[in-house]
């Protein structure tokens, strides 16, 4: 059976051979011995080595040697959390403990932290842990240029320069100027866990779908979120919004601000389910688990209240065929690159004949169209014509997300219409406004 590190490995995308993207993968191996060898009994209230930051030397030599497997390993957490500094971004922190490396990095609303094992003890210049400042993009070159070699290090505090050797390569590399990294464990106090439970795999999925709405809005902060409550998780934009319902989410507390969205959903790959927790400060909410930090600002906003929406009067509902309306959608949107372009659903008849016909227009208004067949339920058994438009890229990226057989359409009469959609892990509701004139 695949065990839970092997699962997890997975869903880390494999990129283009010999690019720095590379640094996102990571085998199936390498995350078992991580999580289930070197850092299986790892103690993950104790966060002394997290706040263990290393100390900037002055003189002295630093040797470590490290296989560039669990390098490139690191490198795909560092690089979303990378940019520590405003002028002089692709900034990280490596601090070299005895037995393993540490690798930190900072953005405006995020940081993030690695520890990796060393191949063999460290020997340093001192009796406590060292630290320097390098360049993000040059390690990642290097992680992706090594692959499975063992690398050697040594970090000439004086020059501030680091060697490294390989075989019968050596490279002369240089370090940066401490000054020019935000050191933001010093922002890091009163760390407390919060009473909840993460399934990785729901939290992934639903920001996985919610991101596909979610926007940057400069003068509503409350819309560039995606907010955890209520057992659900909610999202999206003026125009779409979803939400998500599970018990699974029960208890958890996250509000992940659009800045960061990208960076959560890549990181969490990277976690542990047996071991993930959270955690909160005053200014952050921290994910981790043996050996990976994510740390992501807190907010005092809150996503607009859905209720009003969730519960309002259906006027209708119909049942579409999710393979049909896909087609229909895909053949029709050939005739339109714009993303804005709204389609227009018209329902009409009664079951058994009851339809639905799709239609766009062109940027020169010649309209295109299909017909469907549909299963219709209006609740004011009048069984009228309706029409209303929605946006034809929203609407297709929601059909095409999930794969039951069915869609469930609703509508709440001149406002919105609800698509509805429901697997083993949670149940969805996308909200989506409509017009009823081009």
């Amino acid at each position: 059976m695949e065990s839970l590190s092997e699962k997890i490995a997975e869903m880390i995308k494999p990129a283009e051979e010999g690019s720095i993207q590379e640094t996102e993968t990571s085998s199936k191996e390498v995350v078992k011995e991580l999580k289930e060898v070197f850092y299986l009994a790892k103690d993950i209230s104790d966060f002394s080595e997290f706040k263990n930051d290393g100390v900037p030397v002055e003189e002295g030599e630093a040797t470590f040697v490290v296989d560039c497997k669990y390098l490139k390993y690191a490198c795909g957490v560092m690089k979303y959390v990378c940019n520590g500094s405003k002028l002089n971004p692709n900034l990280i922190k490596i601090s070299i403990f005895k037995t393993q490396l540490k690798l930190s990095g900072f953005g405006q609303f995020s940081f993030g932290v690695v520890f990796v094992p060393l191949a063999k003890q460290a020997v340093l210049p001192t009796e406590q842990e060292v630290s320097f400042i390098f360049d993000y993009p040059t390690l990642a070159k290097i992680t992706a240029s090594f692959e499975k070699n063992q690398l050697t290090f040594n970090y000439l505090a004086e020059k501030k320069q680091l060697l490294l050797t390989s075989g019968n390569l050596k490279l002369e590399l240089i370090t940066e100027e401490n000054n020019d990294f935000i050191h933001f464990q010093n922002k890091i106090k009163d760390i407390k866990a919060v009473d909840c439970s993460l399934n990785l795999e729901v939290i992934q999925s639903a920001l996985s779908y919610l991101s596909m709405f979610a926007k940057k809005d400069n003068l509503k902060e409350n819309i560039s979120l995606l907010e955890f409550r209520d057992s659900s998780v909610v999202g999206g934009s003026y125009t779409t919004i979803g939400s998500i319902q599970t018990t699974a989410l029960e208890k958890v507390p996250l509000k992940i601000k659009y800045d960061v969205l990208t960076t959560f959903l890549k990181v969490i790959p990277f976690f542990y389910q047996e071991k993930v927790t959270l955690y909160e400060t005053d200014s952050y909410y921290i994910l981790r688990d043996q050996n990976v930090y994510l740390g992501v600002e807190k907010t005092d906003v809150t996503f607009p209240p859905l209720k009003h929406l969730l519960t309002a009067k259906i006027e209708e509902s119909f049942i579409v065929p999710r393979a049909l309306i896909l087609s229909a959608l895909q053949k029709l949107s050939v005739v339109t690159e714009n993303k804005d372009t709204l389609i227009a659903f018209n329902v009409a008849g009664r079951n058994p004949s009851a339809s639905l016909t799709l239609s766009i227009k062109d940027a020169t208004g010649r309209k295109s169209k299909d017909v469907l067949p549909i299963s219709r339920q209006d609740t004011t058994e009048t069984y009228g014509a309706r029409e209303y438009l929605v946006n034809l890229e929203a609407i297709s990226k929601t059909f095409a997300f999930f794969k039951t057989p069915e869609i469930c359409i609703q509508e709440i009469k001149d406002k919105a219409i609800l698509v509805k959609d429901t697997n083993p892990l949670y149940s969805c509701t996308t909200i989506f406004s409509i017009a009823k004139e081009v």
